[in-house]
């Protein structure tokens, strides 16, 4: 995936476990095509591009979270890999860090993605079980119809009409 990053964290705390578990922590590291129009020392020097979305916050946070786990892995006796995906707000980021086996070796068994959220109080963090995030994920619809004369709409099945009861649903 050309920009992604993975690195990992072996505990070394003693076990009695055969398989030690891998958790992942996900976080964004893609630039956007939107100008940054802050005027301080850590603006874009790219013009047209920033990290927005609270991108540059993520990577930071997964950073400091590497370097507090590195320093206590004594603590823990599982493995910790930090996924930096690249293309998150595009197609394509994710999956080319799959298919190259980024959850293999050791095989993940459960992964956690960060997110900054506006409505928390600084230093809080919020956990929650599923799906949190919104997601694209394309479907298809097909819708079969049959047409017939305008004079006579009653005797057709309009798939038209038929989608528009789909959106509504």
């Amino acid at each position: 995936s050309n920009t992604g990053v993975c690195g990992i964290i072996n505990g070394t705390k003693e076990s009695i476990k055969i398989h030690k578990k891998t958790i992942a922590l996900r976080g964004d590291i893609d630039g956007l095509p939107i100008a940054d129009k802050k005027q301080c020392n850590y603006s874009s020097k790219i013009i047209g591009k920033m990290h927005a979305c609270g991108h540059d916050a993520h990577t930071t946070i997964l950073l400091g979270t590497a370097k507090i786990l590195n320093k206590n892995k004594h603590l823990f006796s599982g493995n910790v890999k930090l996924l930096f995906e690249p293309a998150e707000e595009t197609i394509g980021g994710a999956r080319f860090m799959i298919e190259e086996g980024v959850l293999d070796n050791p095989k993940v068994d459960c992964i956690c993605g960060l997110h900054v959220e506006e409505t928390l109080e600084c230093g809080t963090i919020m956990v929650k079980h599923g799906v949190v995030n919104a997601a694209s994920n394309p479907f298809t619809i097909r819708i079969k119809g049959s047409g017939g004369h305008g004079a006579y709409p009653h005797t057709t099945v309009d798939p038209i009409v038929i989608a528009s009861h789909v959106v509504l649903a």
